[in-house]
């Protein structure tokens, strides 16, 4: 199935049937295959959800719709057989089922097309429907015209409308035209049209046809004509009157079309043309007339021209076992313009009878003209078996062969013509470059020869690899599945087009194809186009290049334009378009120039955007780079000229420096010199005086050396909390010939004293969990978090000294909670005489508990199960103590599970309860029980003493089992009730013996009715209910 199946609720229509298949979608809701009870095969409409939210009036109007389909008895109207719309607004509507296929599948699998009456038929008993529901009042009642909403039949090809068009009445939509009856005639002259023309629209709703103006009818059904050369003009008269766009041309109702339709049919006005070819006389044997029959013969018609279909005809008695038709030197010579192109016809005898082939004997431009053997192109490889009715098409020529009516038996046995020796799902196939299609085919023998058949594929570049693939031995009429591969090239080969290819069968008995059929195969596009700009960045005047390469499958139209934001500069040329070719790189040439020069100024940088857009669609690109341009003076040449200017000044400045240093001093409070300071940050300060240089040394190591401070209003070196020693400030001039330097002392500091040791801090103390159950599994965790150090560590009360490094300590439940009660636990830290305590933290241990839930007494067994003795009863709301997790013996008939229960607390003797009857907290954390007793032993009874059988008496049964369950749970309902008349079960028909199951029923209590009526008309209920508890937690 395509979706989930629907669930049937309890008491409706659909929980009858067991759903099978998804069929299809309705205008109103999905289409299911189901079996009633009875074993029929039944169509299911189930209505779409969304529609039970519309106005109550619309779901009446859709009733009253139902209703009237109902009533319907007409063999091209799917028959309703029964329906139901329940207070939840669920429609549920079950209708005769239709076996075959759908006429969109029908028209695509008539291999060798459909003639016009077929058609004519198909349309004028879907007129009939129509008609009688117009007939019969049924205005709620209007079937949908549409390809994939009528089904013909298997057994009689019979169309059968299947949407009833229940979505008119649901929407309350009215015509657009005065009268439904003309709407009908203009859809079914839609599909007439479409029928001719040998396919449907892909969307035959909003995409389907439509014409607006009449000159659309007249020229798209005089184009059907002349696909149709021999079309009668009533059938083309037809046509136009059923599409005609002013509704009161049209054909007055449906009836009247279909009596038109009617006429037509009778009539045998035939819609094949007859092809016909003109033969030239042989000297030896005359050209006889159209009643002659003195064997097998040639039937030749030649058309005066394509336009003109009128043409003489003649036959010719084949008496030679090879006969050649073509040019000079041939046995019927042709017009001149097929020239020297010849056809080479073989008779072929073999023991039980004889047959022909024929061959393109012709090579390179010798064929001026294509052949065609019934429209497929004939085989220049191989030869082709003629059949009788086959037609050879050459220009304006046609020939094909009659076989003598008194020596047909002589013939090669066919079971079935060519066009049916291949079968093929469907002629058009889709597929990228580098695909691998399987082309799924079926082969049917259609000769009396037992062989092998071998398919080939014609009209594949040589690109492709194709596998050919043979049949195993087939009988006559056998039939096989084969599947052919083709393997498409890389994007740069598998140009993007439609492929017309032939799929030839060739009989390896006969050396002879025998059956050929036509697809296309469309290789998609692929649009892959990658540019890229050389370079990025260009200066102005010289050229820079745009990449292109298309790596799709087909050509492409290229346009290039430059831009630049401030319009500065000129581009050449400004825009281009080119051809990119699959799989060629294309090349697109540019020059960027300056529209007004700078006189002065550094190189600029001019952002660009190339912009690359296919001209036939596809993604637009747009390639980022830069232009460079200069002024006509370089803007480095005047600073270059002040470097050189301030280095002469600067070089003249240090041969007129003196060669000393002024003193220096020490300041914010700085001792005197030479004098010790405790050590601590300080700032040494000092103002050079025609000095560049100073050096900072430490007990004669460097600490800072020859650093350059010339001119400097003032000089300084922070010390940060230095090591006693002696620092010295060394200046020098700038030639580096006289220093002067300054020393201070640094005393080593004062001991210091020591902080107070710091008490523990408790910054974190949890307990886990602090809600518990006595008995309980698991374990209470203590954590805790310090800060400091605490040498004693304990938890108070009762659980003692812990480790301080490790932070957590975890104890079982059960040695901790061993009675009901709260407990206030706190964490104490002790250091030297000192306690630090944390915040109490409250436990609470209580007794699990659960209570009876039910309207009645509940039994105490002394086991597991239905089979221990019982104990004594639990009344409503009483409460009992689990000891144990609930448990489920798995020797019993019904999955039920049970619990271990203290009754009592002053009573320790363990019991057993159905935990479906209790309202229990979590018991997951309780242990499991090992205190299960065993199993009893059945005590065994004697045999009675037979007594005579009593009369048969047909009690009703009826029952729900379980009668109490939990949200979630399924229960059955099961009745045996015969030898009555009626039954019904919620007031829904139901029959006499069966079972329904109910799945997660909303909480509460459900009343279940058998309302039997009796033969002598007494009316017997009989009622159950069903207990619905909530969900175990």
């Amino acid at each position: 199935m395509t979706s989930q199946q629907p669930i049937p609720q309890e008491g409706s229509l659909s929980a009858q049937f067991k759903y099978q298949q998804k069929l299809r979608n309705d205008s109103v809701g999905e289409v299911f295959r189901a079996l009633s009870l009875k074993g029929e095969t039944v169509a299911l409409l189930e209505l779409y959800p969304h529609f039970k939210h519309v106005q109550a009036e619309a779901l009446e109007r859709l009733r009253r719709a139902v209703t009237q389909a109902k009533t319907i008895e007409q063999p091209n109207i799917a028959h309703v057989i029964n329906f139901q719309l329940d207070h939840s607004y669920r429609l549920v509507v079950v209708m005769k089922f239709v076996e075959g296929d759908t006429l969109r599948t029908w028209l695509a699998n008539q291999a060798r097309g459909v003639d016009v009456l077929t058609v004519a038929r198909i349309v004028a008993h879907l007129a009939k429907a129509l008609q009688y529901i117009l007939d019969n009042g049924l205005t709620s009642v209007h079937p949908v015209i549409d390809p994939d909403k009528i089904v013909m039949t298997r057994h009689d090809n019979q169309p059968v409308l299947v949407d009833l068009g229940f979505l008119e009445a649901l929407m309350g939509w009215s015509n657009a035209e005065n009268g439904r009856g003309q709407e009908d005639v203009y859809a079914l002259g839609l599909l007439f049209f479409d029928l001719l023309r040998g396919f449907f629209p892909a969307q035959y709703g909003a995409s389907h046809l439509r014409f607006t103006e009449q000159s659309q009818v007249e020229g798209e059904v005089a184009k059907l004509v002349e696909s149709w050369p021999a079309m009668a003009p009533a059938t083309a008269d037809i046509l136009q009157r059923a599409l005609a766009i002013d509704s009161a041309q049209r054909f007055a109702s449906p009836g009247e079309l279909g009596v038109e339709l009617d006429q037509l049919v009778k009539g045998s006005l035939s819609e094949i043309a007859l092809p016909t070819i003109v033969p030239t006389t042989e000297p030896e044997e005359k050209a006889t007339g159209p009643g002659t029959k003195t064997g097998d013969r040639l039937v030749f018609r030649q058309w005066r021209s394509e336009t003109d279909k009128e043409g003489e005809e003649s036959h010719y008695t084949i008496r030679k076992e090879v006969t050649t038709i073509g040019g000079s030197n041939s046995d019927f010579l042709l017009k001149a313009e097929i020239g020297s192109q010849r056809l080479i016809l073989l008779r072929h005898e073999r023991g039980y009878g004889r047959y022909y082939t024929i061959t393109d004997a012709a090579n390179g431009a010798d064929r001026r003209q294509p052949i065609y053997l019934d429209e497929i192109p004939l085989a220049s490889d191989y030869a082709t078996l003629l059949i009788e009715g086959a037609v050879v098409r050459i220009g304006r020529h046609r020939l094909w062969l009659e076989l003598d009516a008194d020596q047909r038996s002589a013939q090669l046995q066919r079971v079935a013509a060519p066009a049916e020796g291949l079968g093929l799902a469907t002629t058009e196939f889709s597929v990228a470059p580098n695909d691998l299609l399987a082309i799924p085919i079926t082969v049917r023998n259609t000769t009396s020869e037992v062989g092998r058949l071998g398919i080939v594929l014609h009209g594949a570049p040589d690109t492709w690899v194709v596998n050919r693939v043979e049949s195993r031995r087939l009988n006559a009429d056998e039939t096989e599945q084969l599947t052919m591969h083709v393997k498409l090239p890389a994007v740069a080969v598998a140009s993007a087009r439609a492929y017309p290819l032939i799929v030839r069968a060739i009989s390896r008995v006969l050396d002879a194809q025998v059956a050929a059929a036509s697809i296309t195969v469309v290789v998609r596009p692929v649009d892959d186009v990658t540019v890229a700009l050389e370079p990025e960045s260009l200066r102005t005047g010289r050229q820079g290049n745009v990449q292109i390469l298309n790596r799709g499958n087909y050509a492409r139209a290229i346009q290039v334009r430059w831009q630049e934001r401030a319009d500065a500069l000129v581009f050449e040329p400004a825009e281009a378009v080119v051809s990119a070719p699959p799989g060629e790189p294309v090349q697109v040439g540019f020059r960027a120039y300056v529209r007004e020069p700078r006189w002065f100024g550094l190189e600029k940088r001019h952002a660009i955007n190339v912009l690359v857009a296919p001209q036939d669609g596809g993604l637009a690109r747009t390639l980022p780079g830069e232009v460079l341009s200069r002024a006509l003076i370089p803007g480095w040449l005047p600073p270059l000229v002040a470097l050189a200017l301030l280095l002469a000044l600067f070089i003249s400045t240090f041969l007129l420096q003196p060669e000393f240093a002024a003193h220096a001093v020490m300041v914010a409070g700085t001792p005197v010199q030479g004098q010790p300071v405790a050590a601590r940050d300080m700032k040494l300060t000092w103002t050079p005086i025609n000095s560049c240089f100073y050096s900072v040394y430490k007990d004669g190591m460097a600490l800072k050396w020859l650093i350059w401070h010339w001119n400097d209003d003032q000089a300084s070196i922070e010390i940060l909390d230095e090591a006693p020693g002696v620092y010295e400030v060394r200046l020098r001039g700038c030639l580096l010939l006289g220093e002067k330097s300054w020393q201070v002392a640094i005393a080593s500091p004062p001991p210091a004293t020591p902080p107070p040791t710091p008490l523990p801090v408790i910054t974190r103390f949890k307990v886990t969990p602090t809600d518990l159950l006595l008995g309980e599994q698991g374990d209470i965790c203590f954590s805790w978090e310090i800060g400091g150090r605490a040498p004693d560590l304990r938890i108070v009360p009762n659980i003692g000294a812990v480790s301080p490094e490790l932070g957590e300590t975890c104890l079982p439940i059960a040695e901790v909670a061993r009675s009901e009660g709260e407990v206030s636990y706190t964490l104490v830290a002790t250091f030297g005489e000192q306690q630090v305590a944390s915040p109490a933290v409250k436990v609470t241990a209580r007794r699990a508990f659960c209570t009876q839930n039910t309207e009645i007494p509940l039994y105490i067994r002394e086991g597991p199960g239905t089979q221990y003795p019982e104990r004594g009863q639990l009344m409503p709301d009483a409460r009992v103590y689990p000891i144990a997790r609930p448990f489920m013996p798995q020797e019993q008939t019904v999955p039920e599970r049970w619990l271990q229960v203290l009754v009592s607390l002053d009573d320790p003797r363990p019991a057993w309860v159905a935990l479906n009857y209790l309202s229990c907290p979590d018991l997951t954390s309780l242990p499991v029980s090992n205190l299960i007793p065993p199993t009893p032993t059945p005590t065994p009874t004697l045999t009675p003493t037979p007594t005579p059988t009593p009369t048969p008496v047909l009690t009703p049964m009826a029952e729900v089992a379980p009668e109490i369950i939990r949200e979630g749970d399924c229960t059955m309902l099961r009745w045996d009730i015969q030898g009555v008349d009626k039954v019904f079960l919620n007031d829904v028909g139901i029959v006499g013996v069966g079972e329904q199951e109910i799945c997660d029923p909303p909480r509460g209590t459900h009343i279940f009715t058998w309302k039997i009526i009796q033969r002598d008309g007494n009316i017997v209920e009989l009622t159950r209910r069903l207990l619905v508890n909530a969900a175990q937690p």
